[in-house]
């Protein structure tokens, strides 16, 4: 009886040890988790960010062409009424 209960009490320490073992692994896990959400919020917030700029830069460069073609056409204007005296 008293080996099995030494037996019985060692099985239990064992388990004791190996659920102590498991929960520091699952921590370890959940931490390193967390680091990869992180990273991917980081990560996606760039590309969002870079999409905007994008966005951005494409109507800045519409507004350029369309001065552009406003400048083009008055220097036309110009030349015809220069052309005219």
């Amino acid at each position: 009886m008293s080996d099995e209960f030494s037996s019985i009490e060692l099985r239990f320490k064992n388990l004791e040890q190996m659920s102590g073992d498991l929960r520091s692994s699952a921590l370890k896990l959940e931490s390193r988790l967390d680091i990869f959400h992180q990273e991917f919020q980081r990560a996606a917030t760039v590309v969002h960010r870079l999409g905007l700029a994008q966005a951005g830069a494409k109507t800045a460069a519409e507004r350029r062409e369309v001065m552009l073609t406003e400048i083009r056409e008055r220097l036309a204007r110009i030349e015809t009424a220069l052309a005219r005296k």
